[in-house]
């Protein structure tokens, strides 16, 4: 049988590796796309936009497709909105952002 205190060192230079990972093995966040909110009303009506992120680890070689501001404005008009008040970004990953999808959430009328 291992005597305590040792064990108890082992924890004690674990934990500092494991907090340092924290949010490269799994985040999920929102956050303003904007932090201008100077005179932004609040919408009424809300549409969200999806952008998928692969990359591959070895290489760094990344798939993806982002979102243009045409395609932002195409898309609310689509939704019913036609003055987008404010705009969030939700961000999912996993594993040092080997996989990433991205929501662009916007708010109008």
């Amino acid at each position: 049988m291992r005597p305590r205190s040792s064990t108890v060192i082992r924890l004690l230079l674990i934990i500092p590796c494991i907090l340092t990972l924290s949010g490269c093995l799994y985040s999920h966040i929102t956050v303003p796309y904007s932090t201008n909110f100077e005179d932004s009303a609040i919408g009424s009506k809300k549409m969200v936009l999806d952008e998928r992120l692969l990359t591959e680890p070895v290489t760094g070689l990344q798939i993806s497709v982002e979102w243009s501001e045409d395609l932002i404005r195409s898309e609310a008009q689509k939704a019913g909105i036609s003055q987008i008040s404010y705009v969030d970004q939700e961000i999912f990953r996993i594993i040092f952002g080997i996989y990433t999808h991205r929501k662009l959430i916007v708010y109008g009328d």
